[in-house]
């Protein structure tokens, strides 16, 4: 029985949803008594639903939902006092009626209601200059269609001129915080989601009822209401929504990336006074004075929103000047005794005067594996840091075809132990221009990956050929392959598949975001083909020039395969 209980209050805010829209209807095609009672009820549950969730957020963060409580609070007694007089009397009140101003009372709450949960969402100056920057725009249009209107009518009161303008002014400010509250990062709650719905209802019958009322064409049970009833429907249902409890919690980090989205509302602002000349341009309606002083304060706010992110520039060339300067300090310092330990690791394995039973050298050979792994760490570390700034290139001519052998022989006591075949084709005398350490570092990554990721018996192929101004590199395996959705992060850095994650396949995910960056250094690309189930092709595709003189070869000396340079960082997926 509890369990059904809670079960109930949990899709509670459903009911709610749901017996809006039934009010709805109800409302549209009763009397006008049964309005009256549809739209008091509905405001009712709505305050009392609101009341329930700020007592449950008593010891927490109660200051929004109390604000909340009084927007809809204010909305519900008077609409009791509006509909009665409406039951009376068979008109609405007037528009002096002081029942007007605790529907203003209401919206003008709502105002810093929805404030805070933007500066919740995003707390710094930016999201409020760009809520002031959509708001100066939207004053500007309500002006020309409205406000101008109201203060030119002297066949109101004065009392009447204020209450429309007012209204105006509220429903302006709503407006812009949603329009930002819409595009601000993070994830959108359902809570959250009927909150601005709620908002949006009220907006979609003030603005309706404003214009009809200036027009003189309102009527009282029309379609032009259910934003204000449906509206009280969302509120409760989403303080009544578990994901309710977070709603004004602090989101992640803001994400401060150029977008369409965020951009766009802002783009309109500022070409709003052009766009109001532009229609006006033989009206004389235009007000010159009011469009001046728009025009002028979005400069100012624009010019205010500019300097911050400039000052946000600064201090983060700053922090990644320092996150650099540590990084490289911090690796540096671990590389030394990391070297130091695995080559006294070597001496010890490797003796031959004092040899070593199988279980130390078991466990020795532990130690080696995981101070290799350490080793890759802190080399992929201090890679990055270099890539972000910049790699430095030492340019030679290099052969390819040799770079490409050497690294395939680098690598095939790896392919050995797991049984896989393989296989160099660098026949071709490409020469590029280049760092012969960064592309023998590429090669090594790309084989060592494609060995990681291919079972047993399987095959890579390593080529090497010449194609219109290019050297051309390919590294084929037979592996699991990738899938579309995550070739398109797969050059991200940290970035690695959920398959390689569940089967626990080491890796860091920075290898092939370095293959990629020392590609593109020189002066290359690098793609990727793929398939599930079948297999996986990385090709780099480089600059050549003509061959270098042939220069007597001389013996080089074989890499270990625990060699920390020889084993590469491991692939993304």
């Amino acid at each position: 029985m509890t369990e059904r209980f809670w079960a109930l209050r949990a899709q509670a805010w459903l009911t709610i949803g749901l017996a809006g829209l039934l009010s709805a209807f109800v409302y549209l095609q009763g009397s006008t008594l049964t309005r009256a009672i549809v739209l008091i009820a509905a405001y009712g549950v709505a305050t009392l639903v609101l009341a329930r969730r700020l007592y449950a957020e008593r010891r927490g963060d109660w200051l929004p939902w109390l604000l909340l409580l009084l927007v809809l609070g204010f909305w519900f007694v008077a609409w009791i006092f509006w509909q009665t007089e409406i039951l009376q009397s068979g008109i609405t009140p007037p528009i002096t009626s002081w029942i007007n101003l605790v529907f203003l009372a209401g919206n003008a709450t709502l105002v810093p209601a929805l404030g805070l949960l933007l500066i919740r969402r995003e707390p710094d100056l930016v999201a409020g200059l760009d809520a002031a920057i959509v708001a100066t725009a939207l004053l500007m249009v309500a002006w020309m269609l409205l406000i101008s209107g109201y203060v030119s009518d002297t066949t109101l009161p004065l009392l009447g001129r204020g209450v429309q303008i007012t209204y105006a002014l509220t429903d302006v400010l709503v407006l812009a915080l949603l329009v930002r509250l819409l595009v601000s990062p993070g994830r959108r709650s359902p809570a959250l989601a009927m909150t601005l719905a709620g908002a949006s209802g009220l907006l979609f019958s003030d603005g309706v009822w404003n214009w009809s009322t200036q027009l003189g064409s309102y009527l009282p049970g029309s379609w032009a209401d259910l934003g204000w009833l449906l509206s009280a429907a969302v509120f409760g249902a989403a303080a009544a929504h578990p994901a309710a409890r977070s709603i004004y919690q602090r989101g992640p980090s803001p994400d401060r990336r150029v977008s369409w989205t965020r951009m766009a509302p802002l783009a309109a602002a500022l070409l709003t006074p052009a766009l109001i000349l532009a229609v006006n341009v033989e009206s004389s309606r235009i007000d010159d004075l009011a469009v001046s002083l728009a025009s002028a304060t979005l400069g100012l706010l624009v010019l205010a929103r500019v300097g911050l992110i400039l000052l946000n520039q600064s201090r983060f060339a700053k922090l990644d000047a320092i996150k650099d300067t540590f990084v490289a300090s911090v690796s540096h310092e671990l590389r030394t005794p990391l070297t130091s330990i695995r080559g006294y690791l070597e001496l010890v394995l490797d003796s031959e005067s004092d040899p070593l039973t199988d279980e130390q050298t078991q466990y020795l050979q532990i130690v080696e594996r995981n101070s290799d792994r350490l080793l890759r760490l802190v080399g992929d570390i201090l890679d990055v840091a270099q890539a972000e700034g910049g790699i430095p290139l030492k340019v030679v001519p290099c052969d390819i075809g040799a770079l490409a052998r050497q690294a395939v022989e680098r690598a095939r006591p790896a392919a050995d132990a797991k049984g896989i075949d393989l296989v160099v084709d660098a026949r071709a005398a490409a020469s590029v221009p280049g760092d012969e350490f960064r592309l023998a570092q590429t090669l090594d990554n790309l084989i060592s990956n494609a060995i990681k990721f291919t079972p047993p018996r399987g095959d890579v192929v390593v080529s090497v050929t010449e194609d219109a101004g290019f050297a051309i590199i390919k590294v084929a395996d037979t592996g699991m392959g990738i899938g579309a959705a995550d070739q398109k992060q797969l050059f991200q850095r940290f970035f690695r598949t959920d398959e390689a994650t569940s089967k626990a396949i080491a890796g860091t995910g920075l290898g092939l975001w370095i293959t990629k960056s020392i590609v593109e250094a020189h002066k290359g690309r690098l793609t990727v083909e793929s398939e599930k189930g079948v297999g996986t092709t990385f090709q780099i595709d480089l600059p050549k020039q003509t061959p270098p003189p042939v220069e007597p070869s001389r013996p080089t000396r074989r890499m270990r395969s625990r060699s920390p340079r020889s084993l590469s960082p491991a692939r993304s997926h």
